[in-house]
């Protein structure tokens, strides 16, 4: 799908006059949201290509944090520590996407979902937050890149086997990892030990067995909030009123702050907007012939209810 500018950001009520393009090293996610936020005038080819070479420095080695079914994730943070960024790159080709360039129309869904929420905050409403996307670019090789604002926390699923993995027995746990550290495990560790070591052991059970087991040992005992059930809650019926449907909500697309009170969604690549009137329409759709079926946004819901104190029982 095109889009007439694929830098601007509309969310940007206040842009500079001029951005001059600059070649000062290091890069840094700030110099790079500056670039993504120039005015539409000044839409040069040097601007152009300093976006490029800002999004290509930014994903190095050590930024990345994993890789998803069609693009490669990378974050970090600015050199003052204040700032940070999220870039989605995707190099290749997969049987997931019908789409010519997925990560322009994720970008599009993201902005739209991100002045939904931003709307019903400025109304007073307690809802998520949505990652503010800075800039699309589509390299001469044909690679595609987006950045966004980098979202604080832990995934939900990191927070799950975190806590899952304190009733872990120490058999489980992997070669140079102990117990009191297993917070600083690499995601793809921390998931063998708990899910492949510990909760299926046998080998016997399926998915959705393993996903009431890990539930339900981290909620033992419970640890998020009426309040952010309820803000998880208030966002799905924010988007889904305004004809908006993420599709493919699960415990890694939602982001928890540090200090549990904070909910964040991510990963718009399956979102839809505009296109459905129900939940139950936009979940089974044709796309190019072929029948798909996506997530329904409100059975993560179950999962967070499953993590919150119960209330008290009357005497």
């Amino acid at each position: 799908m095109a889009m007439e500018n694929p830098f601007k950001n509309p969310h940007t009520e206040q842009q500079r006059d001029s951005v001059p393009p600059s070649s000062e090293k290091p890069s840094s996610s700030r110099r790079l949201r500056e670039l993504s936020q120039t005015p539409e005038h000044l839409r040069a080819e040097d601007v152009r290509r300093e976006i490029e070479e800002r999004l290509q420095d930014l994903m190095q080695p050590a930024n990345k944090i994993g890789s998803g079914q069609v693009a490669d994730v990378y974050s970090g943070r600015d050199e003052d520590g204040l700032s940070g960024f999220c870039i989605k790159h995707k190099a290749r080709n997969t049987i997931e996407t019908v789409l010519d360039c997925p990560l322009q129309e994720e970008m599009r869904l993201q902005e739209q979902a991100y002045r939904i929420l931003e709307k019903a905050r400025g109304q007073g409403k307690s809802v998520a937050r949505i990652p503010q996307p800075w800039a699309y670019v589509k390299t001469a090789e044909g690679a595609e890149i987006l950045s966004m604002d980098l979202v604080p926390g832990k995934t939900l699923r990191r927070l799950l086997l975190e806590r899952a993995a304190h009733h872990m027995p120490e058999q489980h746990i992997l070669p140079g990892y102990r117990s009191e550290n297993l917070e600083a495990a690499l995601d793809d560790d921390l998931e063998k030990m708990v899910m492949d070591n510990f909760l299926n052991a046998n080998k016997k059970k399926n998915t959705a067995q393993l996903h009431r087991e890990l539930v339900e040992l981290a909620g033992n005992p419970p640890f998020l909030t009426k309040e952010l059930a309820l803000q998880v809650r208030n966002t799905l019926q924010t988007l889904h009123a305004a004809g908006f449907f993420h599709r493919d909500i699960h415990a890694k697309n939602i982001m928890i702050s540090d200090d549990l009170t904070q909910a964040s969604l991510i990963d718009f690549g399956r979102a839809s907007f505009g296109e459905h009137t129900s939940m139950s329409e936009a979940v089974d759709v044709d796309r190019a012939g072929t029948k798909v079926q996506y997530l329904r946004d409100e059975g993560i819901l179950s999962t967070i209810s499953s993590l919150i104190p119960k209330p008290a029982k009357k005497a």
